[in-house]
């Protein structure tokens, strides 16, 4: 049996990811189920391999998802270039509205939707991006890489905003949400 094993953390896609934490999510992860959705085995095949090729196959998905993702503010797939939403102080209430209500795992696709979207017009290191016309499901496929680093400076910078909120109301910043962003979604409402 040949197995592709990925170089990087974008020849994952965030689907992947996905299923890999829902299994989480559900109590239901195991070595094998991991390597059945990274490497499309069959559990059936992934029985019948070597346990020493089981350990590096795991091992080299373990390097993956060690990887630190950051920020990219356009990429390609499937022949389309996508950017980031280039002016966030221009972001509209329908953008916003649906960023908070896409934060769960099963939904990551869809607030990858909001946030990338195909350019439509570049010029001299800027661009644009097409309207916003709501959630889909087109960043399924996109690269994990980019949407872990997506996702990561939008967490950050929704804890920086609430930090920021409180300070300047003269309230004191929680200590959880100095450290993990909870509450972010309630204190922007």
């Amino acid at each position: 049996m040949k197995i592709n094993i990925p170089e990087n953390i974008n020849e994952i896609t965030l689907s992947q990811w996905q299923r890999i934490s829902l299994l989480e999510k559900e109590n239901d992860y195991t070595q094998a189920k991991v390597l059945e959705v990274i490497f499309h085995v069959t559990k059936k095949q992934f029985n019948q391999m070597k346990a020493k090729d089981v350990q590096f196959l795991s091992g080299e998905v373990g390097r993956l998802f060690a990887t630190k993702s950051t920020l990219q503010r356009t990429f390609k797939m499937k022949g389309i270039e996508y950017g980031l939403i280039p002016n966030l102080d221009d972001i509209s209430f329908a953008e916003l509205t649906d960023i908070d209500t896409n934060v769960e795992v099963e939904n990551y696709h869809k607030l990858m939707s909001i946030l990338y979207r195909p350019i439509t017009k570049k010029t001299m290191g800027t661009y644009e991006i097409e309207s916003y016309e709501g959630t889909n499901d087109s960043m399924k496929d996109m690269p994990l890489g980019v949407a872990l680093g997506g996702f990561a400076f939008f967490l950050t910078l929704g804890q920086e905003l609430v930090k920021a909120t409180l300070n300047s109301s003269g309230m004191e910043v929680p200590a959880a949400l100095q450290t993990s962003g909870v509450g972010f979604q309630q204190f922007t409402s």
